[in-house]
């Protein structure tokens, strides 16, 4: 199956997380992923709240690229059961604490290896760029929001609009670019069109975390989807990989 924007293939395929056989993420968590076409193809929403955040927060069009993950896992210790406002604030701290991003690993199937996702990756001053240290929170408000400026190997050097909101059904962290996103001195996604969402969910005795990445591109050709939706997908096992080893107190 082919699809348009050959361009930023070549870029997404520079960088891979994991490859037929292999995967950064422990048994202890699941995950279900699915390549969205339409706005009814929203399969993997775990719930209604969600799904109408998504919709009203994102267009599927023709330039349109919308990949979706779900993962669960089990409660933490430090969870005895239903998530309390405490909890709430230790996520959204976490949420907030971008410079432990720095470092994080994802597999590269090019190299065969483990790599570096972000070279960089902290909260700044904008349009300063002047660099900042992880928010502390201490009490809970609706909204939260902040730049930060991440450099990886696929995009480079980003920066980021963040805001994190604090809603009864959900914690949802949404991320887009601020300035263009471009491959060899060629733009190939403009401003704010790099979105990026992860929603913690409440689950019962497990913690749901839904992802979603929605690009509209620029440009005009033909690529491989399936290798450009794997990428993504790979790239948001990392991210929730970090949430994790957070959550559990391994980072």
């Amino acid at each position: 199956m082919t699809y348009r924007f050959f361009t930023f293939a070549s870029l997404l395929l520079a960088a891979q997380t994991v490859v037929l056989g292999y995967s950064i993420l422990p048994e202890t968590i699941l995950s279900k992923k699915h390549f969205v076409k339409t706005t009814e193809e929203l399969t993997l929403t775990p719930t209604p709240e969600i799904k109408s955040y998504i919709t009203k927060n994102t267009s599927i069009t023709k330039n349109n690229i919308t990949l979706e993950a779900y993962y669960t896992f089990k409660k933490p210790q430090s969870i005895k059961s239903t998530i309390t406002n405490a909890d709430k604030l230790r996520i959204i701290n976490i949420l907030h604490s971008v410079s432990s991003m720095q470092g994080i690993q994802y597999y590269s199937q090019t190299r065969k290896q483990l790599r570096k996702l972000f070279e960089k990756s902290y909260i700044i001053e904008y349009p300063t760029l002047n660099r900042l240290q992880d928010a502390i929170i201490n009490n809970l408000q609706p909204i939260y929001s902040f730049y930060a400026l991440q450099q990886d190997t696929t995009f480079g050097e980003v920066v980021y609009y963040y805001t994190i909101a604090q809603l009864p059904e959900f914690i949802v962290l949404k991320t887009e670019n601020v300035n263009s996103i471009k491959y060899a001195m060629m733009s190939v996604v403009d401003k704010r069109k790099f979105k990026f969402f992860l929603f913690v969910i409440d689950k019962g005795e497990d913690i749901g975390i839904y992802c979603q990445y929605s690009i509209d591109m620029i440009g005009n050709i033909v690529f491989p989807l399936q290798k450009v939706s794997d990428s993504l997908y790979h790239r948001s096992d990392a991210i929730v990989l970090w949430f994790y080893n957070k959550l559990i107190g391994k980072l």
